[in-house]
């Protein structure tokens, strides 16, 4: 499902709709991922982008990126880093030099403030 605050964000970041939407989206899917997988929790989204390169994901929050309703605890935001890497040369060997596969990862960097965010999806 389209995050329309993700789809703005995608556009300011480069996500031109020609050739790098495919890397940016992967890019913002492995810094949702990664910071599911520091948190625990069970959604993120991409919020905005870090001054250091960083991608900003809210944890913990409605798809608003504010708090997830009565008594829930207040959205967190992490700074994720991300890189491209180059696939197995084992897998690359077969294939075509146009189906090459390169992969976005991903890691949390640590808690993010809003002072150390730019480009803001709101």
């Amino acid at each position: 499902m389209a995050d329309p605050a993700e789809d703005r964000l995608l556009r300011r970041l480069g996500g031109d709709g020609q050739g790098d939407t495919p890397r940016w989206r992967a890019r913002f899917a492995a810094a949702r991922q990664a910071a599911i997988r520091a948190t625990g929790h069970t959604a993120a989204r991409v919020v905005a982008a870090g001054l250091d390169g960083t991608l900003i994901v809210a944890v913990g929050a409605d798809p608003d990126g504010g708090p997830g309703g009565p008594g829930a605890p207040l959205p967190q935001r992490y700074a994720v880093g991300y890189a491209e890497i180059d696939a197995p040369t084992a897998q690359q060997e077969h294939a075509t030099a146009l189906a090459r596969h390169r992969y976005v990862v991903a890691w949390t960097t640590g808690a993010a403030s809003r002072e150390e965010s730019h480009h803001d999806a709101r």
